[in-house]
């Protein structure tokens, strides 16, 4: 089976869904001040991870399973 392409008016009419997903979740992160850089990923399969950067913290979930926290701890002192 082949992967599936967007062509140049596919990929518009998507990014008129997406848009306001991602801005959505900016204004949430706005709302609370935070002015870190965000960053979403995921796949078919139900992989999904949300980072704010700067902060430690990840959301995830592996395939379809449940959404976990994790957070980052760094061994240098500052």
């Amino acid at each position: 089976m082949s992967k599936k392409k967007f062509n140049e008016a596919e990929f518009k009419e998507f990014c008129k869904e997406v848009i306001p997903h991602i801005e959505a979740l900016q204004k949430l992160l706005e709302d609370r001040d935070m002015e870190n850089l965000g960053s979403l990923t995921f796949s078919a399969d139900g992989y999904v991870t949300f980072s704010v950067y700067d902060t430690g913290w990840e959301l995830g979930r592996l395939r379809k399973g449940e959404f976990t926290m994790r957070h980052e701890i760094g061994l240098e002192e500052k």
